[in-house]
């Protein structure tokens, strides 16, 4: 068995780190903290440049404080389409959908087929089976159609590729973009998609609906563009931004977003599976190496490295394109550490547990020893003063000692002084008494709250345990067995009182004993 806590110990602090990571991602703590430490990841890695040809046509508020309350009459739509038609945009896409049918329709209709490089946008619901599409003339006009649904128990900027085969608004006007300039690079499908924020929202070249109507915008700044339109007024659509979680984004940003990591080829990739059980198996055998192999101090300093270097190495992924789970290494590292030094402790109070026991332990008869005494009669003394009890000390030693180690040998008078130490342990029963070994062949007992009587009957108690083990003194001139002298003091102290007063009486009553014959007990009351 010994063998067996033996080997677990070292893994303890691994496997426990573990199960308390586990629980803390079960009860949801990692979920929400990952995409904060993403987050900071962004941050720390700082904006870099969005891609020229994406422009934004910005539904805001100037636009809706110049052109009324939305949503809007579709002729300021078919204005728009002209109005970039005309500065020659090269692929225009509205985040914005045109479900319902209006009169307005046929020319709005006229306008996207003359340009000939529009793109609208569905919406598709878990709540339906079927998506909410822009109606039949504005959908045969449109060249083609991208759905503006987010991704569902994902991060906010994720977005669902393809669902049932229709693919996101930003994807689809990529491709479309790209068949334009004759070239198409293809898309890794996966479950969710996840574009990598180049920057700041604000550093995109956007420009207000309305500035874009009133001809307020050169047509040279959109000339060969990718034009997005949608709502990014405060309050429509919102959307936190990786790169600044607190400046207010929308769902034309994040397609925007996606546009560009299209184009860049440069989505952001989560490590599979099989990295992730590798990299716990590492883990385990790094952590597995240090607890058996280096000291407490340096075990907790790889730790705080490996803390440290994590988020690190999750900035080197990210400019890989790899996006790392940060927050639930970082979580099982420290945890870790929290199981090392909860180990650790343990270890050191056992140790010196062990210590304080090795240092006020008689080794030989297992008693408490002088250290053990000085520092305990203290502490008895001063609660007998503030309680106002008697306290009562034996003094005892064992008759003609020398002349037994004489004539026995002194292996022989360390199996009696055992068996003598015994005799006085059996004689005591309250759990508050106290036997010591004060040194060499005397002992003292420490008697709380008892009285001089009660003293003298367990110096009586011992007398008698000492007589039935009948251990042979062949060099005693007072019995033909080992024996004990006792001196007794007893004493209800008060602070003008010392302690070294009630040592001194029991030892001058132990002395009585011994020049009266040796053999008996003398007390004397203070």
């Amino acid at each position: 068995m010994a063998v067996k806590i033996k080997f677990l110990a070292p893994w303890l602090p691994l496997l426990l780190s573990g199960a308390a990571t586990l629980v803390l991602t079960k009860l949801g703590f990692v979920s929400s903290l990952e995409p904060l430490t993403h987050r900071l990841l962004f941050q720390a890695r700082g904006s870099q440049p969005w891609r020229e040809e994406i422009v934004l046509i910005k539904i805001d508020q100037p636009s809706i404080d110049a052109l009324g309350w939305f949503p809007w009459e579709r002729d300021r739509y078919t204005q728009l389409v002209n109005e970039l038609t005309a500065a020659e945009v090269q692929t225009i896409a509205f985040n914005i959908l045109f479900s319902e049918e209006t009169a307005e329709d046929e020319a709005f209709a006229k306008a996207i087929e003359n340009h000939g490089q529009v793109l609208l946008a569905s919406i598709w619901s878990q709540q339906t089976e079927s998506p909410w599409m822009p109606n039949p003339t504005l959908t045969q006009a449109a060249i083609e159609i991208g759905h503006m649904a987010q991704g569902e128990n994902v991060h906010p900027d994720t977005v669902q590729p393809y669902i049932d085969g229709h693919p996101a608004l930003g994807i689809i006007t990529a491709q479309t973009h790209q068949l334009s300039q004759g070239e198409l690079n293809l898309l890794d499908v996966q479950d969710s998609l996840q574009p990598h924020w180049p920057g700041s929202v604000e550093q995109l070249q956007q420009y207000s609906f309305v500035d874009v109507l009133e001809q307020r915008v050169p047509k040279e700044a959109l000339q060969g563009k990718i034009a997005l339109v949608g709502m990014t007024a405060e309050g429509f659509d919102p959307l936190i931004s990786p790169i600044e979680p607190n400046k207010p984004a929308s769902g034309l940003h994040l397609h925007a977003a996606v546009l560009h990591s299209y184009l860049q080829q440069n989505f952001l990739h989560k490590p599979a599976k099989a990295w992730a059980i590798l990299g716990l198996l590492l883990w385990g055998v790094t952590l597995r190496y240090c607890f058996t192999r280096m000291a407490e101090r340096k075990q907790l300093i790889t730790l705080f490295i490996g803390i440290v270097f994590w988020p690190a190495l999750g900035m080197l992924a990210l400019n890989a394109n790899i996006l790392l789970p940060i927050a639930f290494p970082i979580l099982l590292l420290t945890m870790s550490g929290f199981g090392l030094l909860v180990m650790s402790n343990t270890r050191l109070h056992s140790a010196n547990s062990q210590l304080q026991g090795k240092a006020t332990t008689d080794a030989l008869t297992g008693l408490k020893n002088r250290a053990f005494f000085n520092d305990y009669s203290a502490y008895l003394w001063r609660n007998s003063i503030r309680e106002k009890q008697s306290i009562c000390i034996i003094i005892c030693d064992i008759d003609h000692f020398k002349q037994y180690n004489d004539t026995y040998g002194h292996l022989a008078g360390d199996d009696c002084l055992s068996q003598v130490s015994q005799s006085l342990q059996r004689a005591v029963y309250r759990t508050t008494d106290l036997v010591i070994r004060y040194g060499g062949e005397e002992f003292v007992i420490l008697l709380p709250n008892s009285n001089l009587e009660q003293g003298c009957i367990i110096a009586k108690r011992i007398q008698h345990q000492l007589a039935q083990q009948a251990i042979p003194h062949q060099g005693s001139s007072t019995s033909e067995q080992v024996t004990l002298s006792f001196g007794i003091a007893c004493i209800t102290p008060t602070r003008r009182d010392h302690l070294m007063l009630l040592i001194d009486q029991a030892d001058k009553a132990l002395y009585r004993a011994k020049h009266e014959g040796r053999d008996r007990y003398k007390a004397q009351q203070l």
